[in-house]
C-alpha cells in the first residue's frame, strides 16, 4: 500500500499539512535475513587450529530453531561430521581428531536440523596443522642398516628432546 503523512495542530485543527507524494513501507530485508540464518563466527577464516586441540566453534544462532549440526568441509565439500545434532546455542566444543588430515582448505557449515535452507559456512579457509609436540610413527620413513641390529619387539620408546629422536626398546 502508498501512504502519505498528515500533520495536524491540536490547538487549531485548521492548521495542517499533508505530504506531496506517497511512499511505501517495506520490510527489512536486513532484519529478516538475520532472524532466519545462522552466521558462522569462529572459526571465520585465516585461524590455525592443531589436531589433538580443544576448540570452540562459534555461531549466531539465527532462527534455526532448537538443534543444529555441524560439518568440516574440506574444499567446499563434506569431509566429516563434528556434530549431527546439538543445540543451537551458538557454541560447540571439538577436539580435533589426530586423524584429521593437515591442511588449509577447511571451512565449518552449520546447517538448521529444522530447515536446511538456514545455514552458513566460514568466510574463507582456516588451517588444520598436526600437533607439533606428538609424531605419527606410521608415518615415518624407517632406515635399516646392516650396521643396526633391530630386535623384533612390540614396543618403542620415543623421546623428542631439542630436535633428536631418540628410540630405545
Amino acid at each position: 500500500s502508498k501512504y502519505r503523512i498528515k500533520i495536524l495542530s491540536i490547538a487549531n485543527p485548521k492548521v495542517m499539512d499533508i505530504s506531496d507524494r506517497t511512499f511505501v513501507v517495506k520490510k527489512s530485508k536486513a532484519k529478516q535475513l538475520a532472524a532466519n540464518s545462522l552466521k558462522v563466527i569462529s572459526p571465520n577464516g585465516g585461524q590455525k587450529w592443531t589436531t589433538g586441540k580443544r576448540y570452540r566453534i562459534k555461531w549466531g544462532k539465527g532462527n534455526a530453531g532448537a538443534t543444529v549440526k555441524i560439518h568440516l568441509l574440506k574444499s567446499g565439500k563434506h569431509y566429516k561430521w563434528i556434530s549431527k545434532k546439538t543445540k543451537n546455542d551458538g557454541s560447540h566444543n571439538w577436539t580435533i581428531p589426530s586423524t584429521v588430515k593437515t591442511g588449509s582448505a577447511y571451512q565449518i557449515k552449520i546447517v538448521s536440523t529444522k530447515n536446511t535452507k538456514i545455514f552458513d559456512k566460514s568466510n574463507s579457509s582456516f588451517t588444520i596443522q598436526p600437533d607439533a609436540s606428538s609424531l605419527d610413527l606410521s608415518k615415518v620413513t624407517w632406515l635399516h642398516t646392516k650396521v643396526a641390529k633391530w630386535p623384533q619387539t612390540s614396543t618403542l620408546k620415543v623421546t623428542i628432546k631439542a630436535g633428536s629422536i631418540c628410540l630405545a626398546f
